[in-house]
């Protein structure tokens, strides 16, 4: 949109149907996922005594199950319909969370994490395509701040509730975030109502071949690997960033709470000031943003500096996910829309893995040789190698234009 009456409009436009109860769901995962990760590493490192390089294969496996296998759960929702894919994925992952507090040894601790990946790849690319599905075009950016702003809300919570349950155990923990997914599966099965955007079932190749062929969206989903990689280190090597300089584990709370609050407060005023530039001139600098916040971590001594950081870190995140979720909506077919946002997990999925398995070596390896901002530097390192290749893609021509649309 691109008139200051259309927008006013599309402020004041109610919530499409079905949109509050995914919204609903999503602020409960959002709860039970901030809640339990953050606190997992502490819990494997500290009270099971495993070493950093085997944390973060646990949470690499975690990773890799959920993003590595998004696109073919995406394919298959497109073919029977989001709402069960939503409900199975749900409880699955509530098995996985539940899961990580009852078990003590690597190899049920790997079980736990890839079916808690697994969960995720199942109702992760139907819940986006089901807001992309259930929102008209000239409106996803804003519901998507909304849905933003309320999972924030989630996280709010998570801080506390983690910080509460953590004092008792982790078991318990556990077993609270587990059970938020499986309330989040009630109410999607009994409430949400159907959507299945395929009139006619499509062969799986053709919509394979389909979303390989968008050499543009391609492109843009490998720029991504980036701010995912940046966006990862906030569940594994922030928290013991914020440990070790605070010397507290309520640290780990302080981070959610932290993020929370400022997404809260200003993701929507800071999504409609950004509507004056292109989706990709954003991205751009909201990785700048991010690679900025986790270089003042990297040199914070104290609790200010590292708030300070952590608020620079979430301004850039504000602005790239709503960017990159109008981005991938616009580039999707409107019957492969859960094929789409499934194949752009393999973002995260690279993404995440390599941040999450070299986090914590290149955290000690630094250490050890006398440079402890390494890992630091080399997520600003790769943040301008992502903003590097959006660039490319503005400069590609007139297919660039076509999906780059503006900021609701």
């Amino acid at each position: 949109m691109t008139t200051n009456a259309t927008a006013h409009n599309a402020r004041r436009r109610p919530l499409p149907k079905g949109v509050p109860m995914l919204m609903l769901t999503s602020m409960l995962m959002y709860l039970g996922f901030y809640a339990l990760i953050p606190y997992l590493s502490y819990h494997l490192t500290h009270s099971l005594l495993m070493t950093p390089a085997l944390v973060g294969l646990i949470l690499s496996v975690r990773q890799l199950s959920q993003q590595g296998i998004t696109f073919l759960t995406g394919i298959l929702a497109d073919r029977v319909g989001y709402k069960p894919m939503m409900g199975i994925g749900m409880i699955i992952r509530g098995v996985g969370f539940s899961l990580f507090g009852l078990v003590t040894t690597p190899s049920l601790l790997f079980l736990s994490a890839i079916l808690a990946g697994l969960g995720g790849a199942l109702f992760e690319p139907t819940r986006d395509a089901s807001v992309s599905a259930l929102t008209p075009a000239e409106d996803r950016t804003r519901v998507f701040a909304i849905k933003k702003v309320l999972g924030n809300v989630g996280i709010a919570l998570s801080a506390l509730l983690g910080g509460a349950l953590i004092a008792f155990d982790f078991k318990w923990l556990s077993l609270v975030c587990g059970g938020s997914y499986f309330l989040a599966a009630v109410i999607t099965m009994y409430t949400l109502p159907a959507i299945k955007v395929q009139v006619e079932r499509l062969p799986f190749k053709r919509m394979w071949n389909t979303v390989l062929a968008d050499r543009f969206f391609l492109k843009f989903i490998v720029c991504n690997i980036g701010y995912y990689f940046l966006y990862l280190q906030m569940y594994f090597t922030i928290p013991i960033q914020a440990v070790s300089i605070t010397g507290s584990v309520h640290a780990v709370s302080s981070i959610n709470l932290t993020l929370a609050g400022i997404i809260i407060f200003c993701q929507y005023p800071i999504t409609r000031f950004m509507s004056r530039w292109s989706a990709l001139r954003g991205i751009q600098g909201g990785l700048l943003l991010m690679a900025a916040g986790l270089l003042l971590l990297g040199s914070a001594h104290g609790w200010a500096l590292f708030v300070a950081s952590v608020a620079v870190f979430a301004v850039g995140m504000m602005i790239v996910e709503p960017a990159s979720f109008d981005v991938i909506a616009g580039a999707a077919r409107p019957e492969l829309a859960a094929s789409y946002f499934g194949f752009s997990a393999f973002s995260m999925a690279i993404g995440g893995a390599v941040a999450q398995g070299s986090g914590g070596y290149l955290l000690q390896y630094g250490t050890e040789i006398g440079m402890p901002s390494l890992l630091w530097w080399v997520s600003a390192a790769v943040a301008a190698l992502s903003i590097l290749g959006i660039q490319r893609l503005i400069t590609d021509g007139k297919k660039v234009v076509a999906h780059s649309e503006k900021f609701v």
